[in-house]
């Protein structure tokens, strides 16, 4: 079983709502067409966590950013979940805020970095863990643009991950 590990720009209230009209009605299409419609970034490509996410945390701690070395700390309140493997975090403000304002330059680097963790044979700068990160940056800019919130979902086997 594979794993899905999202992150989005949205009103919290309005996605956890989403997430349990979907249960209740169990009408996946018009679910999947409202979750379209919100900016994502899509990390769905062979993490290990939370590993992977602690060592983007700490890769931007070590260049002198106010941020946790455990990706769990940036966790703020659990929106929404399945009882077996789904679920909707509300990640801190301070973390979506200080995304916002890395410069490209920045970013990039960073996701230069943290791809270089990843076995990939290709060019970093075709990876799809360079390509997320400047994602994740994309989202969180429209978070704090349009006061929105930055959500981080995951499904997959529970067994795959800890935190």
């Amino acid at each position: 079983m594979g794993m899905t590990v999202a992150f989005y720009s949205a009103n919290p209230q309005e996605v956890a709502e989403l997430f349990q009209a979907r249960d209740a009605a169990g009408d996946l299409e018009a679910f999947f067409q409202k979750l379209d419609t919100y900016l994502v970034a899509d990390f769905s490509f062979h993490l290990h966590l939370p590993e992977d996410l602690d060592t983007f945390c700490r890769i931007l701690g070590k260049r002198g950013h106010s941020v946790p070395s455990f990706f769990s700390d940036v966790l703020v309140e659990q929106l929404w979940n399945d009882g077996i493997a789904e679920s909707l975090t509300l990640l801190s403000a301070n973390f979506a805020h200080l995304l916002a304002t890395l410069s490209e330059q920045e970013i990039e680097q960073v996701a230069l970095e943290w791809a270089a963790t990843f076995p990939y044979q290709e060019p970093l700068e075709q990876t799809s863990a360079y390509h997320s990160l400047l994602r994740l940056r994309t989202i969180s800019c429209d978070a704090s643009t349009n006061k929105h919130s930055l959500l981080f979902y995951l499904d997959g086997n529970p067994a795959f991950f800890r935190w």
